[in-house]
């Protein structure tokens, strides 16, 4: 209507501003909109192809082409939703705002990725997909996980010898992995950031070896020695086995891995095995746990040696050699030492000059301590039993063909015993 100013169109709100006060605030806004900002919005009109949202300025901006996003995006957006829109231009040619939705997401993800890098925050992100490098995943921006930061992938596992065929067929069987977790959400750390290069390195090695520290510390605080607990053989070595407790590893010497003596622990176990074992000791500060898969069993010694008695003389075989003699083990499992002084007859400056390992020998037992589990064995003993064995059935045999010699001499030849009965029967004929 003619005449009306924008005071008598818009009267004063009741404890609110003129018309006028909400212009000046809407200038002020505007000259301070420049280009990068981002500014919170609503949306007044929402077509395919263009959006216009309210920001608090005179004309709404526009957001339209591109930088709308997805197809997919666009149709879930409705009038009155509050979004966050990315300024491209404080003003166009027409006197509105040049907005990007796109851009603006793309942001927020950039200054939440920089958020997350900083406070090392662990995020679940799905794996899109992947690559003989690594894998992708989506954290609102696409990430790298490369394959040295794939937790299932260890870059220490065994390899075949190299060869071509051998370097392919091994690439084949990681890629194959790596698409198992293709569609699977994965827990990973952001550990690089770029945004001149649009680069986002991500690690789901760091993410599980954080949330493995975290279970490690609550179980260490609710194991207790002598608890006998179940897991899972995580590795083996030379001098052990590690076992997965669910949470944290500990080690199993080769000494507590089993009752009888071992060279190395895959003798009697594997990787992936589920075994009983007992807490030995847990050390808080440097986090490490001592276990015994032999405690957690019952002692089989004293049934092992049940049934052997002192004095008898068995079988048995040479499992390990050491300076002060031999350790030879016995039918059942059951193992004793050889003396040095118990190996030969004669003097031994070294086992090895008698036996080796893997030997299969006689043995006269001479001990059992039930009480220090002790098996005391002699060789030389054994082998003098066998040598007086063998000389009484010598003594036995010769002493049978004296005899039988002797018999031979006593007994009348034939023609002795024709002459005997002629003289009878002489004699028989003077007396008629």
């Amino acid at each position: 209507m003619a005449g009306e100013t924008d005071e008598s169109r818009f009267p004063l709100e009741e404890g609110g501003d003129s018309m006028r006060d909400l212009l000046e605030a809407s200038e002020e806004r505007a000259q301070s909109l420049h280009a990068g900002q981002i500014v919170e919005g609503f949306i007044v009109h929402v077509e395919p192809e263009e959006v216009l949202v309210d920001i608090g300025l005179k004309s709404e901006g526009v957001v339209n082409g591109r930088e709308l996003g997805s197809p997919e995006a666009v149709a879930q957006l409705q009038v009155g939703q509050t979004v966050l829109v990315y300024v491209l231009r404080a003003e166009s040619n027409e006197g509105h705002p040049v907005l990007s939705l796109r851009r603006a997401e793309a942001e927020r993800h950039w200054r939440e990725a920089e958020e997350y890098l900083a406070a090392g925050a662990t995020l679940e992100a799905p794996v899109l997909e992947c690559n003989r490098g690594g894998l992708i995943v989506d954290l609102g921006l696409r990430a790298f996980v490369p394959i040295s930061q794939v937790a299932d992938l260890r870059r220490d596992e065994p390899r075949p010898a190299p060869s071509a065929e051998g370097e392919g067929a091994e690439g084949d069987a990681t890629l194959a992995r790596l698409q198992q977790l293709v569609g699977q959400r994965i827990s990973v750390k952001i550990i690089e950031l770029s945004r001149p290069r649009n680069r986002v390195i991500a690690s789901q090695r760091a993410a599980v070896q954080e949330l493995r520290e975290q279970r490690k510390s609550a179980l260490l605080s609710d194991l207790h020695v002598g608890d006998v607990r179940q897991g899972r053989v995580s590795s083996l070595a030379e001098f052990g086995a590690f076992v997965d407790l669910g949470g944290a590893d500990g080690l199993v010497h080769i000494s507590e891995v089993s009752w009888t003596r071992i060279a190395h622990p895959r003798e009697v176990l594997q990787v992936g095995q589920i075994v009983d074992v007992a807490v030995l000791n847990v050390d808080q500060e440097t986090k490490k746990i001592g276990l015994s898969i032999k405690q957690a069993q019952a002692d089989p010694w004293t049934e092992l040696v049940a049934h052997l008695v002192v004095g008898e003389t068995r079988e048995a075989t040479i499992t390990k050699l050491a300076k002060f003699g031999a350790f030879a083990r016995l039918e059942g499992g059951v193992e004793g030492l050889i003396h040095i002084s118990e190996l030969a007859d004669y003097h031994v400056m070294s086992a090895s000059q008698v036996v080796q390992e893997g030997d299969s020998v006689q043995v006269k037992i001479t001990g059992i301590d039930v009480v220090r589990k002790r098996l005391g064995l002699s060789m030389k003993q054994a082998q003098q039993d066998l040598q007086q064995q063998e000389s009484d059935e010598a003594l036995r045999a010769h002493a049978a063909r004296a005899h039988d010699m002797l018999d031979e001499e006593l007994q009348p030849s034939h023609s002795e015993f024709q002459k005997l009965a002629a003289l009878r029967f002489d004699d028989g004929d003077t007396e008629g």
